[in-house]
């Protein structure tokens, strides 16, 4: 609502404007509606404003496609392999440093065997870190699901705690481990959810 007098921007149930002082009438005006004869007199009345009436379900639930979740993950992937670059490296630096021209030293193949190991460790830790961390925060959403106007919910909408958000990721591997089925059960799902969402009780929303 602006101000007759100066122009400017005035709240709705403001009496006065709060820059000049003048008054506003529309806040005083009352609600229009269907007008009935007064009871009492020839003057006509003004009749309750009829409720208004309930929004249609807020807005629409949309829910992320195949595709554009497809396309999410490699973002993910991508940035995850950068950050876990130094990592591998490292594991490689670590098995180079043991061998000896053409000739492997088996004693050293412990030492190999156990850089290797906590190589992968680390970057499941930082992945599941990644991911957990990311989708149980105020945005609810990793990188590439913000790139692709993504969030992960649960099935009333609402942002899930990291404890979930841990079981989604790990749930994720049986995804996995199915020859990928279970991602691409998101194409025929009514609500586009793949295994590792069912089993969670997550949803994936634009």
């Amino acid at each position: 609502m602006f101000c007759p007098r100066c122009g400017k921007s005035v709240p709705d149930q403001a009496v006065f404007c709060p820059n000049c002082g003048a008054p506003m009438a529309t806040a005083a005006a009352p609600a229009a509606g269907p007008v009935a004869a007064g009871p009492m007199s020839g003057a006509p009345a003004v009749a309750a404003a009829p409720a208004a009436a309930p929004m249609a379900a807020a807005a629409e639930v949309r829910f992320a496609g195949f595709w554009r979740r497809f396309w999410a993950v490699v973002i993910d992937s991508i940035l995850l392999s950068a950050a876990t670059f130094p990592i591998r490296l490292g594991v490689g630096l670590t098995a180079l440093a043991t061998m000896r021209g053409s000739d492997f030293d088996m004693s050293a193949l412990p030492g190999i065997i156990a850089a290797a190991l906590t190589g992968l460790t680390l970057k499941a830790a930082i992945s599941w870190l990644y991911f957990a961390l990311m989708e149980s925060s105020p945005k609810q959403a990793t990188l590439g699901k913000m790139v692709l106007g993504l969030k992960v919910t649960d099935m009333g909408g609402q942002r899930i705690s990291f404890l979930r958000a841990s079981g989604r990721y790990f749930a994720s591997y049986l995804s996995t481990i199915i020859l990928g089925i279970g991602y691409l059960m998101v194409a025929f799902t009514e609500k586009k959810q793949g295994l590792h969402d069912m089993v969670a009780g997550t949803l994936v929303r634009r």
